[in-house]
């Protein structure tokens, strides 16, 4: 038997509220003697069931698109004279009219720049054009990740998974993988949670 299978063996002996017990320990005391069991069955043996399908089995699933910059949006979608069209409802028909005609000049533009946009315009629609990307994500069963947490009275042991878009969790992610910040950074997205 190998070494992981013996740990796993070792770990699977104990009743549950004592697996997450030790896996807590050995995340707190950076043994990672746990960290090497496959992470579906590390989830297994702490009660973190269904991440093969986490869209069945009580995980959250989270839609993500990253919030990039407009030169960055610009480079990818065409033309970008039709960002403005994102704004037109939420400024004045003065304003829309100005900056209608400066986005016009952007589509003749190798690397367009939008220095013309005021700070919250900017935001305004590169937060937009995030939610487009976002549905897109959604519609197309794309960046997505699931999450589970395993409670005990001490502590907590969360589990991340990518899911595709037939709900198969592609790349599970472990408690040892958020402990070393190698969960999704949501943090400059837009989200949409289920």
């Amino acid at each position: 038997m190998s070494t992981v299978a013996a740990v796993l063996t070792e770990l699977l002996a104990l009743p549950r509220p004592k697996r997450i017990a030790a896996v807590s320990k050995d995340l707190r005391c950076r043994r990672d003697r746990y960290g090497e069991i496959e992470a579906h069955a590390l989830a297994a043996a702490v009660g973190a069931t269904g991440s093969q399908h986490p869209g069945q089995s009580g995980w959250s699933i989270t839609a993500y698109a990253e919030v990039r910059s407009l030169e960055e949006q610009a480079d990818e979608k065409l033309p970008p004279s039709e960002f403005v069209y994102k704004l037109q409802d939420l400024v004045t028909a003065e304003r829309f009219a100005v900056l209608k005609a400066e986005f016009a000049k952007l589509d003749q533009q190798i690397a367009p720049k939008f220095k013309f946009l005021a700070a919250g315009e900017r935001k305004t629609l590169e937060e937009a054009l995030a939610r487009e990307d976002l549905e897109g994500n959604i519609s197309n069963g794309i960046s997505s990740v699931a999450r589970y947490r395993v409670d005990s009275r001490s502590s907590a042991l969360w589990f991340e998974g990518d899911v595709e878009d037939d709900g198969e969790c592609i790349t599970l992610r472990t408690p040892y993988d958020q402990r070393d910040g190698k969960f999704t950074n949501l943090k400059n997205c837009v989200i949409e949670e289920w």
